[in-house]
């Protein structure tokens, strides 16, 4: 088992803006040595597929690397589905017709 990182965007940043020609190659490096690869590699993914912003879309793939069902969140369109994820608004449904 590895150790975690927690990726500030001053990193993530660097890593995908080629006009940060020093910084990228390093920041490269070490966000693609970590875990989170994958995390943003489909959170990328979900951001081009989907047209999200890069928040939104680290949120979903998050939640889809955690095997959640449902994306509890108003910052997105209620019941979309993100491959099997479901958007639920809480402000819009009672928790008991999700059994809670």
């Amino acid at each position: 088992m590895s150790d975690l990182f927690f990726v500030d965007t001053n990193v993530l940043v660097p890593r995908r803006d080629s006009a940060e020609a020093k910084k990228q190659p390093v920041a490269k490096g070490w966000v693609d040595s970590q875990a989170s690869s994958e995390l943003l590699g489909r959170a990328f993914e979900l951001e081009d597929r989907f047209a999200l912003s890069f928040w939104d879309a680290l949120i979903v793939s998050a939640a889809q690397r955690a095997s959640c069902r449902y994306l509890l969140t108003e910052d997105l369109q209620d019941a979309q589905d993100f491959d099997g994820t479901i958007v639920v608004n809480p402000f819009q449904h009672e928790r008991q017709s999700f059994g809670l």
